[in-house]
C-alpha cells in the first residue's frame, strides 16, 4: 500500500512520522525532567523543615537543661532537698509504704488528680515540707516531682541524714 504513494508524500509521511516521534520522546524527556526537578525540589523542602525541627528541638533541650541546672543549684531547691531527705528519714523504715497510702490511697481526689493534693493529712514534718515547698516551687506538680526524687535519693542513701549524706544526694541529683 505504501508503494502506491507518490516520493513526496513518503517524505512528507517520513517527516511527519519523525517530527512526531521526536516531539513524543522529547515530551516523554520534559516530564521525566520535570518530574525529577518536583522531587528534588520537594526533597530539598523537607530536608529544610526537618533541620529546622532538629535545631528548634536542640534549642528546646538546651533551654530545659539550661532551667534544671538552674533549679537544681536553687539554694530554695538544695533546701527543700534537704528537709524532704530528713523528714522522709524521721518517717522511719516504712515511709515508702506510709507516703504511697496518705498520697495516693487516701487522696481525695479523683484518679487523674492526685497531683493536686498538696499536702498529705497528717501532722508529719514531711507533709509540712510538702507543703511548704509546694508554695516555693510554684506548683504542686513541681513538687511532686522533688518528692519523687528525694524519695528516690533517700532511698539510694539509707537511713542516714548526715550533712555529708545530704550534699552527696544533692549533688547526684
Amino acid at each position: 500500500m505504501f508503494n502506491r504513494f507518490n516520493l513526496s508524500l513518503k517524505f512528507g509521511l517520513i517527516s511527519i512520522a519523525g517530527c512526531l516521534t521526536l516531539g513524543l520522546a522529547l515530551g516523554v524527556a520534559a516530564s521525566v525532567q520535570s518530574s525529577n526537578a518536583a522531587r528534588a525540589s520537594t526533597q530539598e523542602r523537607l530536608t529544610a523543615i526537618v533541620q529546622e525541627r532538629q535545631q528548634a528541638l536542640v534549642d528546646y533541650m538546651a533551654q530545659i537543661n539550661d532551667d534544671l541546672a538552674t533549679t537544681a543549684t536553687n539554694p530554695n531547691t538544695l533546701a527543700a532537698l534537704a528537709e524532704f531527705s530528713d523528714s522522709w528519714t524521721a518517717l522511719g523504715p516504712n515511709a515508702g509504704n506510709r507516703l504511697q497510702r496518705l498520697y495516693i490511697e487516701d487522696n481525695p481526689n479523683p484518679t487523674g488528680q492526685k497531683e493536686n493534693l498538696d499536702r498529705a493529712l497528717d501532722d508529719s514534718r514531711y507533709s509540712a515540707a510538702q507543703r511548704t515547698d509546694a508554695t516555693i516551687l510554684g506548683s504542686a506538680n513541681s513538687c511532686a516531682r522533688v518528692v519523687i526524687t528525694t524519695s528516690s535519693c533517700s532511698m539510694q542513701m539509707g537511713t542516714s541524714s548526715t550533712q555529708s549524706s545530704r550534699n552527696s544526694t544533692t549533688q547526684r541529683i
